[in-house]
């Protein structure tokens, strides 16, 4: 090693060490295990920096943790198993209506996770707080936590910045070239993919100032009695930590108050079960890995879909490992039929070939992590988008879950495991995303401990964020320039009528004296 590099490293050690010991509050109150993962995670390693945590979540670890204090959200659970009965339905539903229902849900959950009895008593605590971690999905009012505690705010995107996470900095995202979440669209969009991106956007924005901020504006103002309007307190939040890369994802403008660390829930592979180790060890021809992720409950497809996939899973001569909820006995002998799936440490195992997944953000970064392609049937949200940038990047095929039949998922399975550049293509993208100066947990650790040491970091804020949406979009000085021109012309009209009348007129005296 160089003498520059271990300076390098000597440095940035000690900037990472160089934080006394700070009182964090982690809110992940979503109870989905996706979400519970990306806080556990962080967590986990807070403590292990000598950090004392108080984490809020809607599941508990089995074995308490020195320094980690956890705050049971487990009645939230119930309320999650009712929503995901509605999120096949979704596929077909318009764009209005997907981030209407999305914005109905939020508001809802978010009133009812303020409501427990378990948040509410901790607010009642005398308690000091250095931080809040809050994970931000569609639950702006929670950002009454850093008001009530008088502590620096940083939010976790659970995906990308999107206009759900944009406004809380005032972070740029161009239309003509950065696709709606909720799109179809790749990045290199034509002339009506822009113009249909354009409504996209401007209708989100719609729904998101004049719905879900004041459906949250009010939720906070009955819980935390005196704090001040959402739109002020975005000023709290000192910095957003995506759990995206350029490796998944096309290059987009990000402030200095937003960082990428796509990948920081992956550690080592732990060791798995005897009979999963012994299933994928014993697989001559390759496995198959098919989920659908902790959100949607695969034992909710419809029955002729479930018949068409385990049709299509009989003729393959690699063995299956599916996820689901329920047993079916009917499934054929090359598939195994598992509750809970360790997703990350079985695509480790050399012998994963493929990933059926729906899409889901971690799954696609799980997925590039250990060189392994994806057949992506994305149902709702950014799966779509996700998918789509996959294929994009050549280690991916999209089947549109209403083109789900034996047919189309027996061709593309064939097609991604007979065509060695989709293997070769995600093994390029895996480099991309493994050579950084800095892992992805070192860099949140580095970034999270820098809003502690300059007590909410004001240096990374937009002065963007003294603007209201509308000024930032230059739409009020739009405005005044058509305005401008308006009046212009209106005054330019006047002064020839007025030529004209006295035009006439002169012409009428001559006709007079003649």
């Amino acid at each position: 090693m160089k003498l520059s590099e271990i300076s390098f490293a000597l440095c940035l050690n000690f900037l990472i060490c160089n934080v006394k010991s700070a009182k964090i509050l982690g809110v992940f109150p979503m109870p989905a295990h996706s979400h519970y993962t990306l806080g556990i995670t962080l967590m986990k390693e807070l403590v292990s920096r000598g950090h004392e945590v108080t984490f809020i979540s809607a599941f508990q670890q089995k074995n308490p943790i020195k320094n980690l204090r956890e705050v049971s959200l487990e009645k939230a659970i119930k309320e999650n198993s009712d929503y995901k009965k509605t999120l096949f339905d979704l596929h077909e539903a318009s764009f209005w209506k997907q981030n209407d229902h999305l914005m109905e849900i939020g508001i809802e959950h978010t009133k009812n996770i303020l409501n427990l009895e378990n948040v509410r008593n901790l607010l009642k605590e005398d308690e000091h707080f250095d931080l809040i971690i809050i994970e931000n999905f569609v639950n702006d009012a929670f950002l009454g936590f850093g008001y009530h505690f008088n502590a620096p705010t940083i939010l976790l995107a659970p995906g990308p910045m999107t206009y759900l996470s944009n406004y809380f900095v005032a972070n740029p995202s161009p239309s003509s070239y950065i696709p709606n979440i909720s799109s179809r669209f790749g990045s290199n969009m034509n002339l009506i993919e822009r113009i249909k991106n354009l409504y996209y956007d401007t209708v989100g924005e719609l729904l998101l100032n004049f719905k879900s901020i004041p459906g949250h504006n009010k939720i906070l103002q009955r819980i935390f009695p005196g704090a001040p309007d959402i739109r002020q307190l975005i000023h709290n939040v000192s910095l957003i930590l995506t759990t995206s890369h350029s490796s998944t994802h096309s290059p987009v403008p990000l402030l200095p108050s937003v960082k990428e660390i796509g990948g920081y829930h992956i550690s080592k592979p732990k060791a798995l079960p005897k009979d999963l180790q012994r299933y994928l060890d014993d697989a001559k021809e390759g496995v198959v890995v098919f989920s659908m992720g902790s959100s949607l409950n695969a034992s909710m497809l419809p029955n002729h879909v479930k018949e068409s996939i385990l049709s299509t899973f009989g003729k393959l001569q690699q063995r299956v490992l599916w996820k689901l909820e329920i047993d079916l006995p009917e499934k054929p002998k090359n598939v195994k039929i598992v509750n809970w799936l360790p997703q990350t440490d079985v695509l480790a195992h050399p012998n994963v070939k493929l990933l059926i997944s729906h899409g889901g953000i971690l799954s696609v970064i799980e997925a590039v992590y250990h060189g392994v392609p994806i057949l992506g049937i994305p149902v709702f949200g950014d799966q779509e988008l996700n998918i789509k940038n996959a294929v994009h990047n050549g280690f991916a095929l999209n089947l549109p879950f209403r083109e789900l039949n034996e047919n189309t998922l027996f061709s593309c399975i064939h097609q991604i495991l007979d065509t060695p550049e989709f293997a070769k293509n995600v093994k390029s993208r895996q480099a991309i995303l493994l050579d950084q100066p800095m892992t992805p947990m070192e860099t949140a650790m580095y970034w999270i401990e820098h809003v502690i040491r300059y007590k909410g970091a004001e240096h990374l804020k937009s002065p963007a964020l003294r603007l209201m949406w509308y000024e930032r979009d230059m739409l009020d000085v739009y405005f005044y320039i058509l305005l401008f021109f308006v009046g212009l012309c209106l005054v330019v009209k006047r002064c020839l009528k007025y030529l004209c009348g006295c035009k006439s007129k002169n012409n009428v005296v001559k006709v007079k004296k003649n």
